[in-house]
């Protein structure tokens, strides 16, 4: 296996006497009616380009930005998701940071909590957040308790809200520390 942290990839041949190294993969396992165990393959894609169709939408190069950069595309976009009546429907578009793979959402089909963690969102976020933005950072309190801060978002391959920790914790530290800050004092990082 290759990769970083809970994100792995294996290498994949998919005829046991095929030549070369295989191809890397992400392997989800889930269980079918019976109980039984079911592989599910999804090969690692060519990173996104500028100009890409997605169900009838085109990817600009700010929107291939917002998805190598944050994993959504910050805003619901049009998808024909039924090629027989070609009805654009709003939904939400994420990116596996994997296997570049797109997963959609539709939009009247999230089902949003106005609170989370112990934390009650203002009317704003909740406009911000079904509007595909991110939100935050807001403090959150774990299961256990403890207080966190954390920005987040729409994944439609979540099919749900996301906790963008690193970038929640960053932004308040940041902020408290600029608040903080005197003209003579040191910034430590």
């Amino acid at each position: 296996c290759t990769g970083d942290g809970s994100l792995k990839t294996i290498k994949v041949k998919m005829l046991p006497d095929e030549e070369g190294e295989g191809s890397d993969a992400r392997l989800f396992l889930s269980r079918d009616e019976s109980g039984q165990v079911m592989f599910d393959v999804h090969f690692v894609k060519q990173e996104l380009t500028a100009g890409m169709n997605y169900a009838g939408y085109e990817l600009s190069q700010e929107n291939v930005d917002a998805l190598n950069t944050t994993g959504n595309i910050g805003h619901p976009v049009d998808l024909i998701l039924d090629r027989d009546s070609v009805e654009k429907v709003p939904c939400y578009l994420s990116k596996d940071p994997l296997t570049n793979e797109l997963y959609h959402l539709e939009q009247d089909r999230l089902s949003l909590r106005r609170t989370v963690k112990k934390h009650t969102f203002t009317d704003r976020e909740m406009e911000d957040l079904k509007a595909g933005k991110e939100v935050g950072p807001c403090l959150f309190r774990s299961s256990n308790g403890r207080p966190f801060e954390s920005c987040v978002q729409v994944n439609a391959q979540k099919r749900g809200l996301e906790f963008l920790l690193e970038r929640g914790t960053k932004q308040s530290q940041d902020m408290s520390e600029d608040k903080k800050q005197k003209p003579n004092q040191m910034k430590f990082r």
